[in-house]
């Protein structure tokens, strides 16, 4: 969208509706410019793909906006929108899966922040049938002990935004069917943790379908990882 497209649609939008609620406050603007920077050294997306966000004090959530690569992620490209509604504010219109990020927010009170990312072997994976086996490691046993997959579903959509948020309901890490992943943490650290962690299992499980003998954690000695691991 163009500088005047943008300028336009912000004027349409909660920015032009009287009593519109302050911008992000700069803590979470710097939160949200680390987190996209992190993911872009981690390599959990590429070009333009993914957005995250982080859950505001007063009803909104910023995220990142549409068309911004995450690891550029600067004030301008970051926008507040209402978890209650779809109003929002911002100098450009912010993610085509904002619905999606709403959808978590609002099922999820304990939700501090989101991150849709495409990480390679975790896209591999959602594009494939492989079984997804969490207990590949100690870390993917810890982070992933939540985890769902979900068909694909046209990005954008509403009713992709719907199968997230009601999957995240119950789960922190979700594949996306020929599309990559979601994640959810009580904050942008939490969340990135969670992304790493989801494209460490999906490196191992492709590894795996080479040849790679995998050999899981035993099932009978998971819970006593998992509880020494939660101390």
């Amino acid at each position: 969208m163009s500088a005047a497209g943008d300028r336009a649609a912000t004027a349409n939008g909660a920015a032009g509706d009287p009593g519109a609620s302050a911008p992000p406050a700069g803590e979470h603007i710097s939160a949200l410019i680390a987190a996209g920077r992190r993911v872009g050294a981690k390599q959990l997306t590429w070009g333009t793909a993914g957005n995250v966000s982080v859950r505001l004090a007063d009803g909104r959530f910023a995220i990142s906006g549409s068309g911004h690569r995450l690891d550029e992620l600067e004030s301008a490209s970051i926008v507040a929108c209402d978890i209650a509604s779809e109003a929002w504010e911002g100098s450009c219109r912010p993610s085509v899966e904002t619905a999606m990020h709403r959808g978590i927010y609002a099922a999820r009170p304990d939700a501090g922040a989101v991150l849709h990312s495409s990480a390679f072997h975790t896209t591999l994976v959602a594009c494939s049938a492989i079984e997804l086996e969490t207990a590949a490691s100690t870390d993917t046993l810890y982070y992933l002990r939540r985890i769902a997959r979900l068909p694909f579903l046209v990005p954008g959509s509403p009713e992709l935004a719907r199968a997230v948020a009601e999957a995240a309901r119950e789960h922190d890490a979700i594949l996306l069917g020929n599309h990559g992943s979601v994640v959810v943490g009580r904050d942008l650290a939490a969340a990135v943790n969670v992304a790493e962690a989801l494209e460490l299992m999906c490196r191992m499980l492709v590894a795996r379908t080479q040849g790679f003998p995998l050999l899981p954690i035993p099932e009978e000695q998971r819970e006593g990882a998992l509880h020494r691991m939660d101390e």
